[in-house]
């Protein structure tokens, strides 16, 4: 290795930092994890083992290029480890006074084309976002885990987003499944009594990782659904007469049903305590909506928790989070994280 990538402090400092990655690891196998990790953060990206090794690792390094190659394909990095460790080291970036601040875990796939037939777990894909001009996409689908923590940064509460995994999906796995396995992954790296927000699309509020919601006491959810889910009030009080009671209320429909009584940025928020057929109890439906009028400006959210613990305020609304500000100036809300996390692919 480079005497310069030894000797420097900062160099020192970075690799004493991500050292508890390399527990368990061979030294050779923990230097070359490094000078990975080192190569990402000086390149500020990764675009494939080869460019690394062009534009960095042969440069401070005599290892050759099949050495980095074969340190993936060798069984000798534990990949769950390695994710725990990085919910460990995100949480301890938030400071003990801004612990009152949520935690969110967002959850999302994405699809990526191939112009080949011989990759492996190579499939066609249904594309709704079209990016080819075809409802049908040949390639790979990840589905990918984001860590988002609190850290106050020139005297504002911003979110930093760190990836804990993104996983391959095969032609024989469920994507619920998966995602639920990478969120119950996540969540057994998480302090007793630390509360998550696990933020994703219409795609995930069912199945494994509904059942992951229920059964992890810290975990809470916020999903972006599609406006014509649907919504039932809550089933009135009993008559008194013969029959079985009513189970729910009368059907509710998002542009017509909702008082929208707080103001966030541009966006008007109504909420209200409903039933639908994801959930065996009742939630709480958000819907914001920036004009009224216009029917296709409607976005439906359903939450687990009382939409006062999510942060949001305005002017119509006490709460505490009109200082989360995003570095775009928009005002922070989990429900604005979530809808642009399912229009990112």
């Amino acid at each position: 290795m480079n005497p310069l990538y030894q000797n420097g402090f900062t160099i020192r400092s970075l690799k004493a930092y991500l050292s508890p990655y390399f527990v368990g690891l061979t030294r050779p196998t923990a230097e070359k994890c490094f000078l990975l990790l080192l190569g990402i953060l000086s390149l500020q990206g990764i675009q494939s083992i080869r460019f690394l090794y062009d534009w960095f690792l042969r440069l401070v390094s005599p290892r050759s290029l099949n050495a980095y190659y074969y340190l993936f394909t060798a069984p000798t990095i534990p990949l769950e480890k390695l994710a725990r460790v990085t919910v460990q080291l995100a949480l301890a970036c938030i400071a003990e006074e801004d612990g009152r601040f949520p935690v969110f875990l967002i959850l999302d796939d994405t699809l990526q084309p191939k112009y080949g037939t011989h990759f492996a777990e190579y499939q066609t894909l249904f594309d709704h976002a079209r990016h080819n001009g075809s409802n049908f996409l040949k390639g790979h689908c990840f589905v990918a885990l984001v860590l988002s923590v609190p850290v106050r940064m020139e005297g504002e509460i911003r979110y930093l987003s760190v990836p804990l995994g993104y996983r391959l999906r095969s032609r024989d796995e469920n994507k619920l499944e998966l995602a639920a396995a990478m969120v119950r992954q996540a969540m057994s790296a998480f302090p007793e009594g630390k509360r998550a927000i696990l933020l994703c699309d219409s795609w995930y509020p069912k199945g494994a990782v509904r059942q992951v919601v229920v059964d992890t006491p810290q975990l809470e959810m916020v999903a972006n659904v599609r406006k014509d889910t649907c919504l039932y009030d809550l089933p009135p009080q009993p008559t008194g007469k013969r029959g079985r009671p009513a189970q729910k209320g009368r059907p509710l429909a998002c542009q017509t049903d909702f008082a929208f009584s707080l103001d966030l940025g541009d966006y008007q928020i109504g909420t209200r305590k409903v039933l639908t057929k994801l959930f065996d109890e009742p939630v709480y439906a958000i819907v914001t909506v920036t004009n009224p009028e216009e029917p296709s400006g409607f976005r439906l959210f359903l939450s687990t928790l009382l939409p006062e613990e999510l942060g949001m305020e305005g002017r119509r609304g006490p709460c505490s989070a009109r200082k989360w500000r995003r570095r775009n100036g928009r005002r922070y809300s989990p429900t604005a994280s979530t809808s642009t996390a399912g229009r990112s692919r």
